[in-house]
């Protein structure tokens, strides 16, 4: 947060930003929220998937959250294709379980527990 204030470039100062929406930082949230009503490097990252993950994960309710969450899902979609019905917020599918004497899913053609198991 130090090095924030004190870098000028603004794609070091989004990177920054990124990290410290990373690392969970709470203290943090007050100063990129204005940072991000400014200029910053849009094409390098999008802080609103990085602040929408901070949010969520340290369960902080924030007004502009089922905003980012729309937003983030939109811009997955038409990256993705629009027939696409995967969502960046729905459940992961379910792994297949290998068992110890089954091939192992590698490829390598040995068995699972003699392999990557």
């Amino acid at each position: 947060m130090r090095q924030f204030d004190k870098v000028t470039d603004i794609t070091i100062k989004t990177l920054i930003a990124s990290a410290l929406c990373s690392q969970l930082s709470t203290r943090a949230i007050p100063i990129l929220e204005d940072f991000t009503k400014e200029n910053y490097a849009h094409s390098l990252l999008n802080l609103k998937e990085d602040f929408y993950a901070c949010f969520i994960i340290n369960q902080i309710d924030h007004p502009k959250l089922s905003e980012w969450k729309q937003e983030l899902n939109e811009g997955l979609l038409q990256r993705e294709g629009k027939n696409n019905r995967f969502s960046l917020f729905s459940k992961p599918a379910k792994s297949e379980k290998v068992g110890r004497n089954e091939p192992c899913p590698c490829g390598s053609g040995k068995k699972y527990k003699k392999c990557c198991g």
